[in-house]
């Protein structure tokens, strides 16, 4: 439509491609007990399944507070900064995870990557919301969706092919490209003028739209969504709590 004449598709599909990545580790992480532990206890690392099972076990005790934080986060340093600030500690984690020579080791890279992941897996849904433009907001959202999919199938194909210290390598590329990608895109348009980066906003939404997209009415759109939700924003901490749970 003419409307939408000059939209680059580029950067809303890359965009989405980040956020998918994302959901794309928190899928491997997820899966990666299921083949990790029947392994290191053939190799005699852990005496039983009941000590194995930490493996599992461990990671959604650390991936309930992170999700919280990660929420926090995102919201205080940025959705694409707290992305590109996960990916080290992420790629550490299973570098520690392949590396260990007992399960101290092994339990300390699980915990690591559980935090990473899901201290940047709020940025994906929300980069794409506020990125992508809404006429093809539709299908590009469900890139998180398939790629939490696609990462459980990967780490239970992975641990059928190969040994689970092969697999832990082969999952260190998860963060090296998704830092790579989210190096490419720009931050939320809505994250920075609610800072009050009008300037850098405009900026980074008429990247996401396009050198010859007209972006003045979503800008206003922007910004006056942001003062409305100022206005009625709450500062008592206390009242935030009530308000969730008034919703339970």
């Amino acid at each position: 439509m003419e409307k939408y004449s000059g939209l680059e598709k580029k950067t809303q599909v890359l965009t989405a491609f980040a956020g998918g990545l994302m959901a794309c580790a928190v899928g491997s992480s997820v899966a990666l007990p299921s083949s990790i532990i029947p392994q290191v206890i053939e190799e005699g690392m852990v005496p039983d399944f009941a000590t194995g099972s930490w493996i599992a076990t461990s990671y959604l005790y650390a991936g309930i507070p992170a999700s919280l934080l990660g929420g926090i986060l995102n919201d205080f340093a940025g959705r694409r900064l707290t992305a590109l600030f996960c990916c080290l500690p992420l790629l550490v984690g299973n570098i520690m995870m392949a590396l260990s020579p007992n399960m101290v080791w092994l339990l300390t890279g699980r915990v690591i990557t559980s935090i990473s992941v899901w201290l940047c897996y709020p940025s994906a849904n929300v980069l794409i919301s506020e990125c992508v433009h809404p006429s093809v907001r539709g299908y590009l959202g469900v890139f998180p969706s398939i790629f939490l999919a696609a990462g459980m199938f990967q780490s239970y194909l992975l641990g059928y092919l190969v040994h689970w210290r092969t697999m832990c390598w082969v999952l260190c590329s998860q963060p090296v490209l998704m830092c790579l990608v989210i190096a490419c895109i720009k931050e939320s348009p809505y994250w920075l003028v609610q800072k009050g980066k009008q300037e850098d906003a405009r900026a980074a939404l008429q990247w996401y739209r396009g050198e010859h997209f007209d972006i003045t009415e979503e800008l206003q759109e922007i910004v006056k969504k942001k003062e409305e939700e100022s206005k009625t924003k709450s500062n008592s901490f206390n009242e935030k709590i009530q308000t969730v749970f008034s919703l339970t």
